[in-house]
This record gives C-alpha cells, structure tokens and sequence, in this order.
C-alpha cells in the first residue's frame, strides 16, 4: 500500500507552505534613485499571535490589487509584516514573514506579479506600541505597504 502522507497540522500551517515564499522577493533591480518610496498610512491588523489574514483586510488588499493593476508607474509594493516585542525572536521574525507572505499570495491571487511584489520581515524591530496588552499587541503585529513609483 501507499504510503499515507499526514494531514496539515492546521489550515494556517498548511497555507504558510506557500507558492511564493521560495521564490526570490526582490524582483528585477530597480534603480531607487528613479523611484519615489510613499508609506501608506493604512495598515492591515492582525490579532496577537495569528498569521492569517483577517477578514476585514481584504477591503485595502483589493483597492491596493486594483491600483496595481491599473498604474505601471508603481513598479513595486513592498509589504512588510511586524510582530509585537516580547516574545521569542526566531518566532516573531518567522511570523512577521509568514504575515506579509499571506499578503502578497491574496495579491498574486488577484493578478498581481509576483515580481512587482517584495516582502520583508521585520520581526518585533519597528514597534509601533511598547506596550503589552492586547490592543498594543494588534498594533505591532501588522503589515505595512510601501509603494514605489517611477519619477517622471
């Protein structure tokens, strides 16, 4: 008989073996002296400790999917996943990871290149809240976006 393989240990786990994750993020080079890095103010939350995306991110994920798909000049967006401070570093660094890699799989799901899409883990290293509880907590374990766009 054939060898069973086990089952996922859980749906998150099973989606955090992603299909983009090994690829390289960078994309092609890009010259950063012609492109203008723009932070957007909206960021999307997680609860403490989960990785998957929440329900209501999806909302700014497909207005970002939309814009990408409509403006050449953005020539990449960079998603970056945080964690709040405190915990383990390895673990903080590895969801971090797994955050924006969710993003970016709900983008490339969308149409978006995987290519024109970079992400970035930053682990507990850009707090956004020092504190402990639960709502400092769901600030710092976020993703943040950062558009690129070509200078005219």
């Amino acid at each position: 008989p054939a060898a069973a393989h086990p089952p996922p240990a859980s749906p998150a786990a099973e989606s955090v073996t992603v299909r983009y994750d090994q690829e390289p993020d960078t994309g092609p080079p890009i010259d950063e002296s012609q492109v203008s890095k723009i932070a957007l103010a909206e960021t999307v939350e997680f609860a403490p400790d989960e990785i998957t995306l929440p329900q209501d991110a999806t909302g700014l994920l497909d207005k970002l999917a939309m814009l990408l798909s409509r403006d050449s000049t953005i020539v990449r967006l960079e998603i970056g996943g945080h964690a709040h401070p405190g915990g383990k570093g390895e673990l903080e660094q590895r969801n971090s990871l797994r955050r924006a890699t969710y993003v970016k799989n709900y983008l490339v799901e969308k149409g978006i290149e995987a290519p024109r899409l970079r992400i970035e883990g930053y682990g507990s290293s850009k707090p956004l809240s020092k504190g402990t509880g639960a709502e400092d907590r769901r600030k710092n374990d976020r993703v943040e976006f950062v558009l690129w766009r070509q200078k005219k």
